[in-house]
């Protein structure tokens, strides 16, 4: 009995290389791994490592939009749960003025990792991982009191508006950012 459940799965896993063809000429493309609705391929996100001069940089060529920035790691499950929520404000709002950063306190050698994440949640914004990973010289740079996911809202004219920490509650990320939008469109 040991040997047939691995024996079973052997053959799931060899059955998906029956596509392939033995005879002369092309051979047929191999078949593409299932994306979710809206991912993208990971060679087509931009994913850059970034310290403390490059995020002031960021920030500083930001000014005048509304700046919503979720830390996050690979290795958090409410991180991977809350990134949709991240992407989907993107798409409903990039146009209103809201720029989307995400950085991963993953580890820089993990960027494999991150960027097959980032691919598969579709994130098209701007996306980073900390130069310093997990450890505690991230928290100081990027000015995050509590673990992740962390979320900092800046305003227009760069100042850290509103800050999110565990347990988030997604639809006061929106209320927030709704109302930094609406400020500048009315103000």
């Amino acid at each position: 009995m040991r040997f047939v459940i691995p024996a079973i799965l052997a053959m799931l896993v060899l059955a998906g290389c029956s596509n392939r063809s033995g005879e002369g000429g092309s051979s047929p493309a191999p078949p593409q791994p299932h994306r979710k609705s809206g991912s993208v391929a990971p060679e087509d996100v931009s994913v850059e490592i970034i310290d403390e001069a490059g995020f002031a940089d960021v920030l500083k060529r930001h000014r005048g939009k509304v700046v919503l920035i979720d830390y996050w790691a690979t290795y958090c499950a409410p991180c991977l749960k809350l990134f949709p929520h991240t992407v989907e404000l993107h798409r409903k709002l990039a146009h209103e003025g809201l720029v989307v950063i995400s950085i991963s306190l993953d580890y820089p050698e993990d960027e494999p990792d991150v960027r097959k994440r980032l691919a598969e949640q579709g994130a098209a914004f701007e996306n980073f991982i900390s130069r310093y990973g997990t450890g505690t010289r991230s928290a100081d740079v990027f000015d995050l009191p509590s673990g992740v996911p962390y979320f900092q809202l800046y305003d227009r004219d760069g100042k850290l508006s509103k800050t999110f920490a565990a347990p988030i509650d997604p639809d006061e990320i929106d209320k927030a950012v709704e109302k930094f939008l609406a400020l500048s469109r009315n103000g």
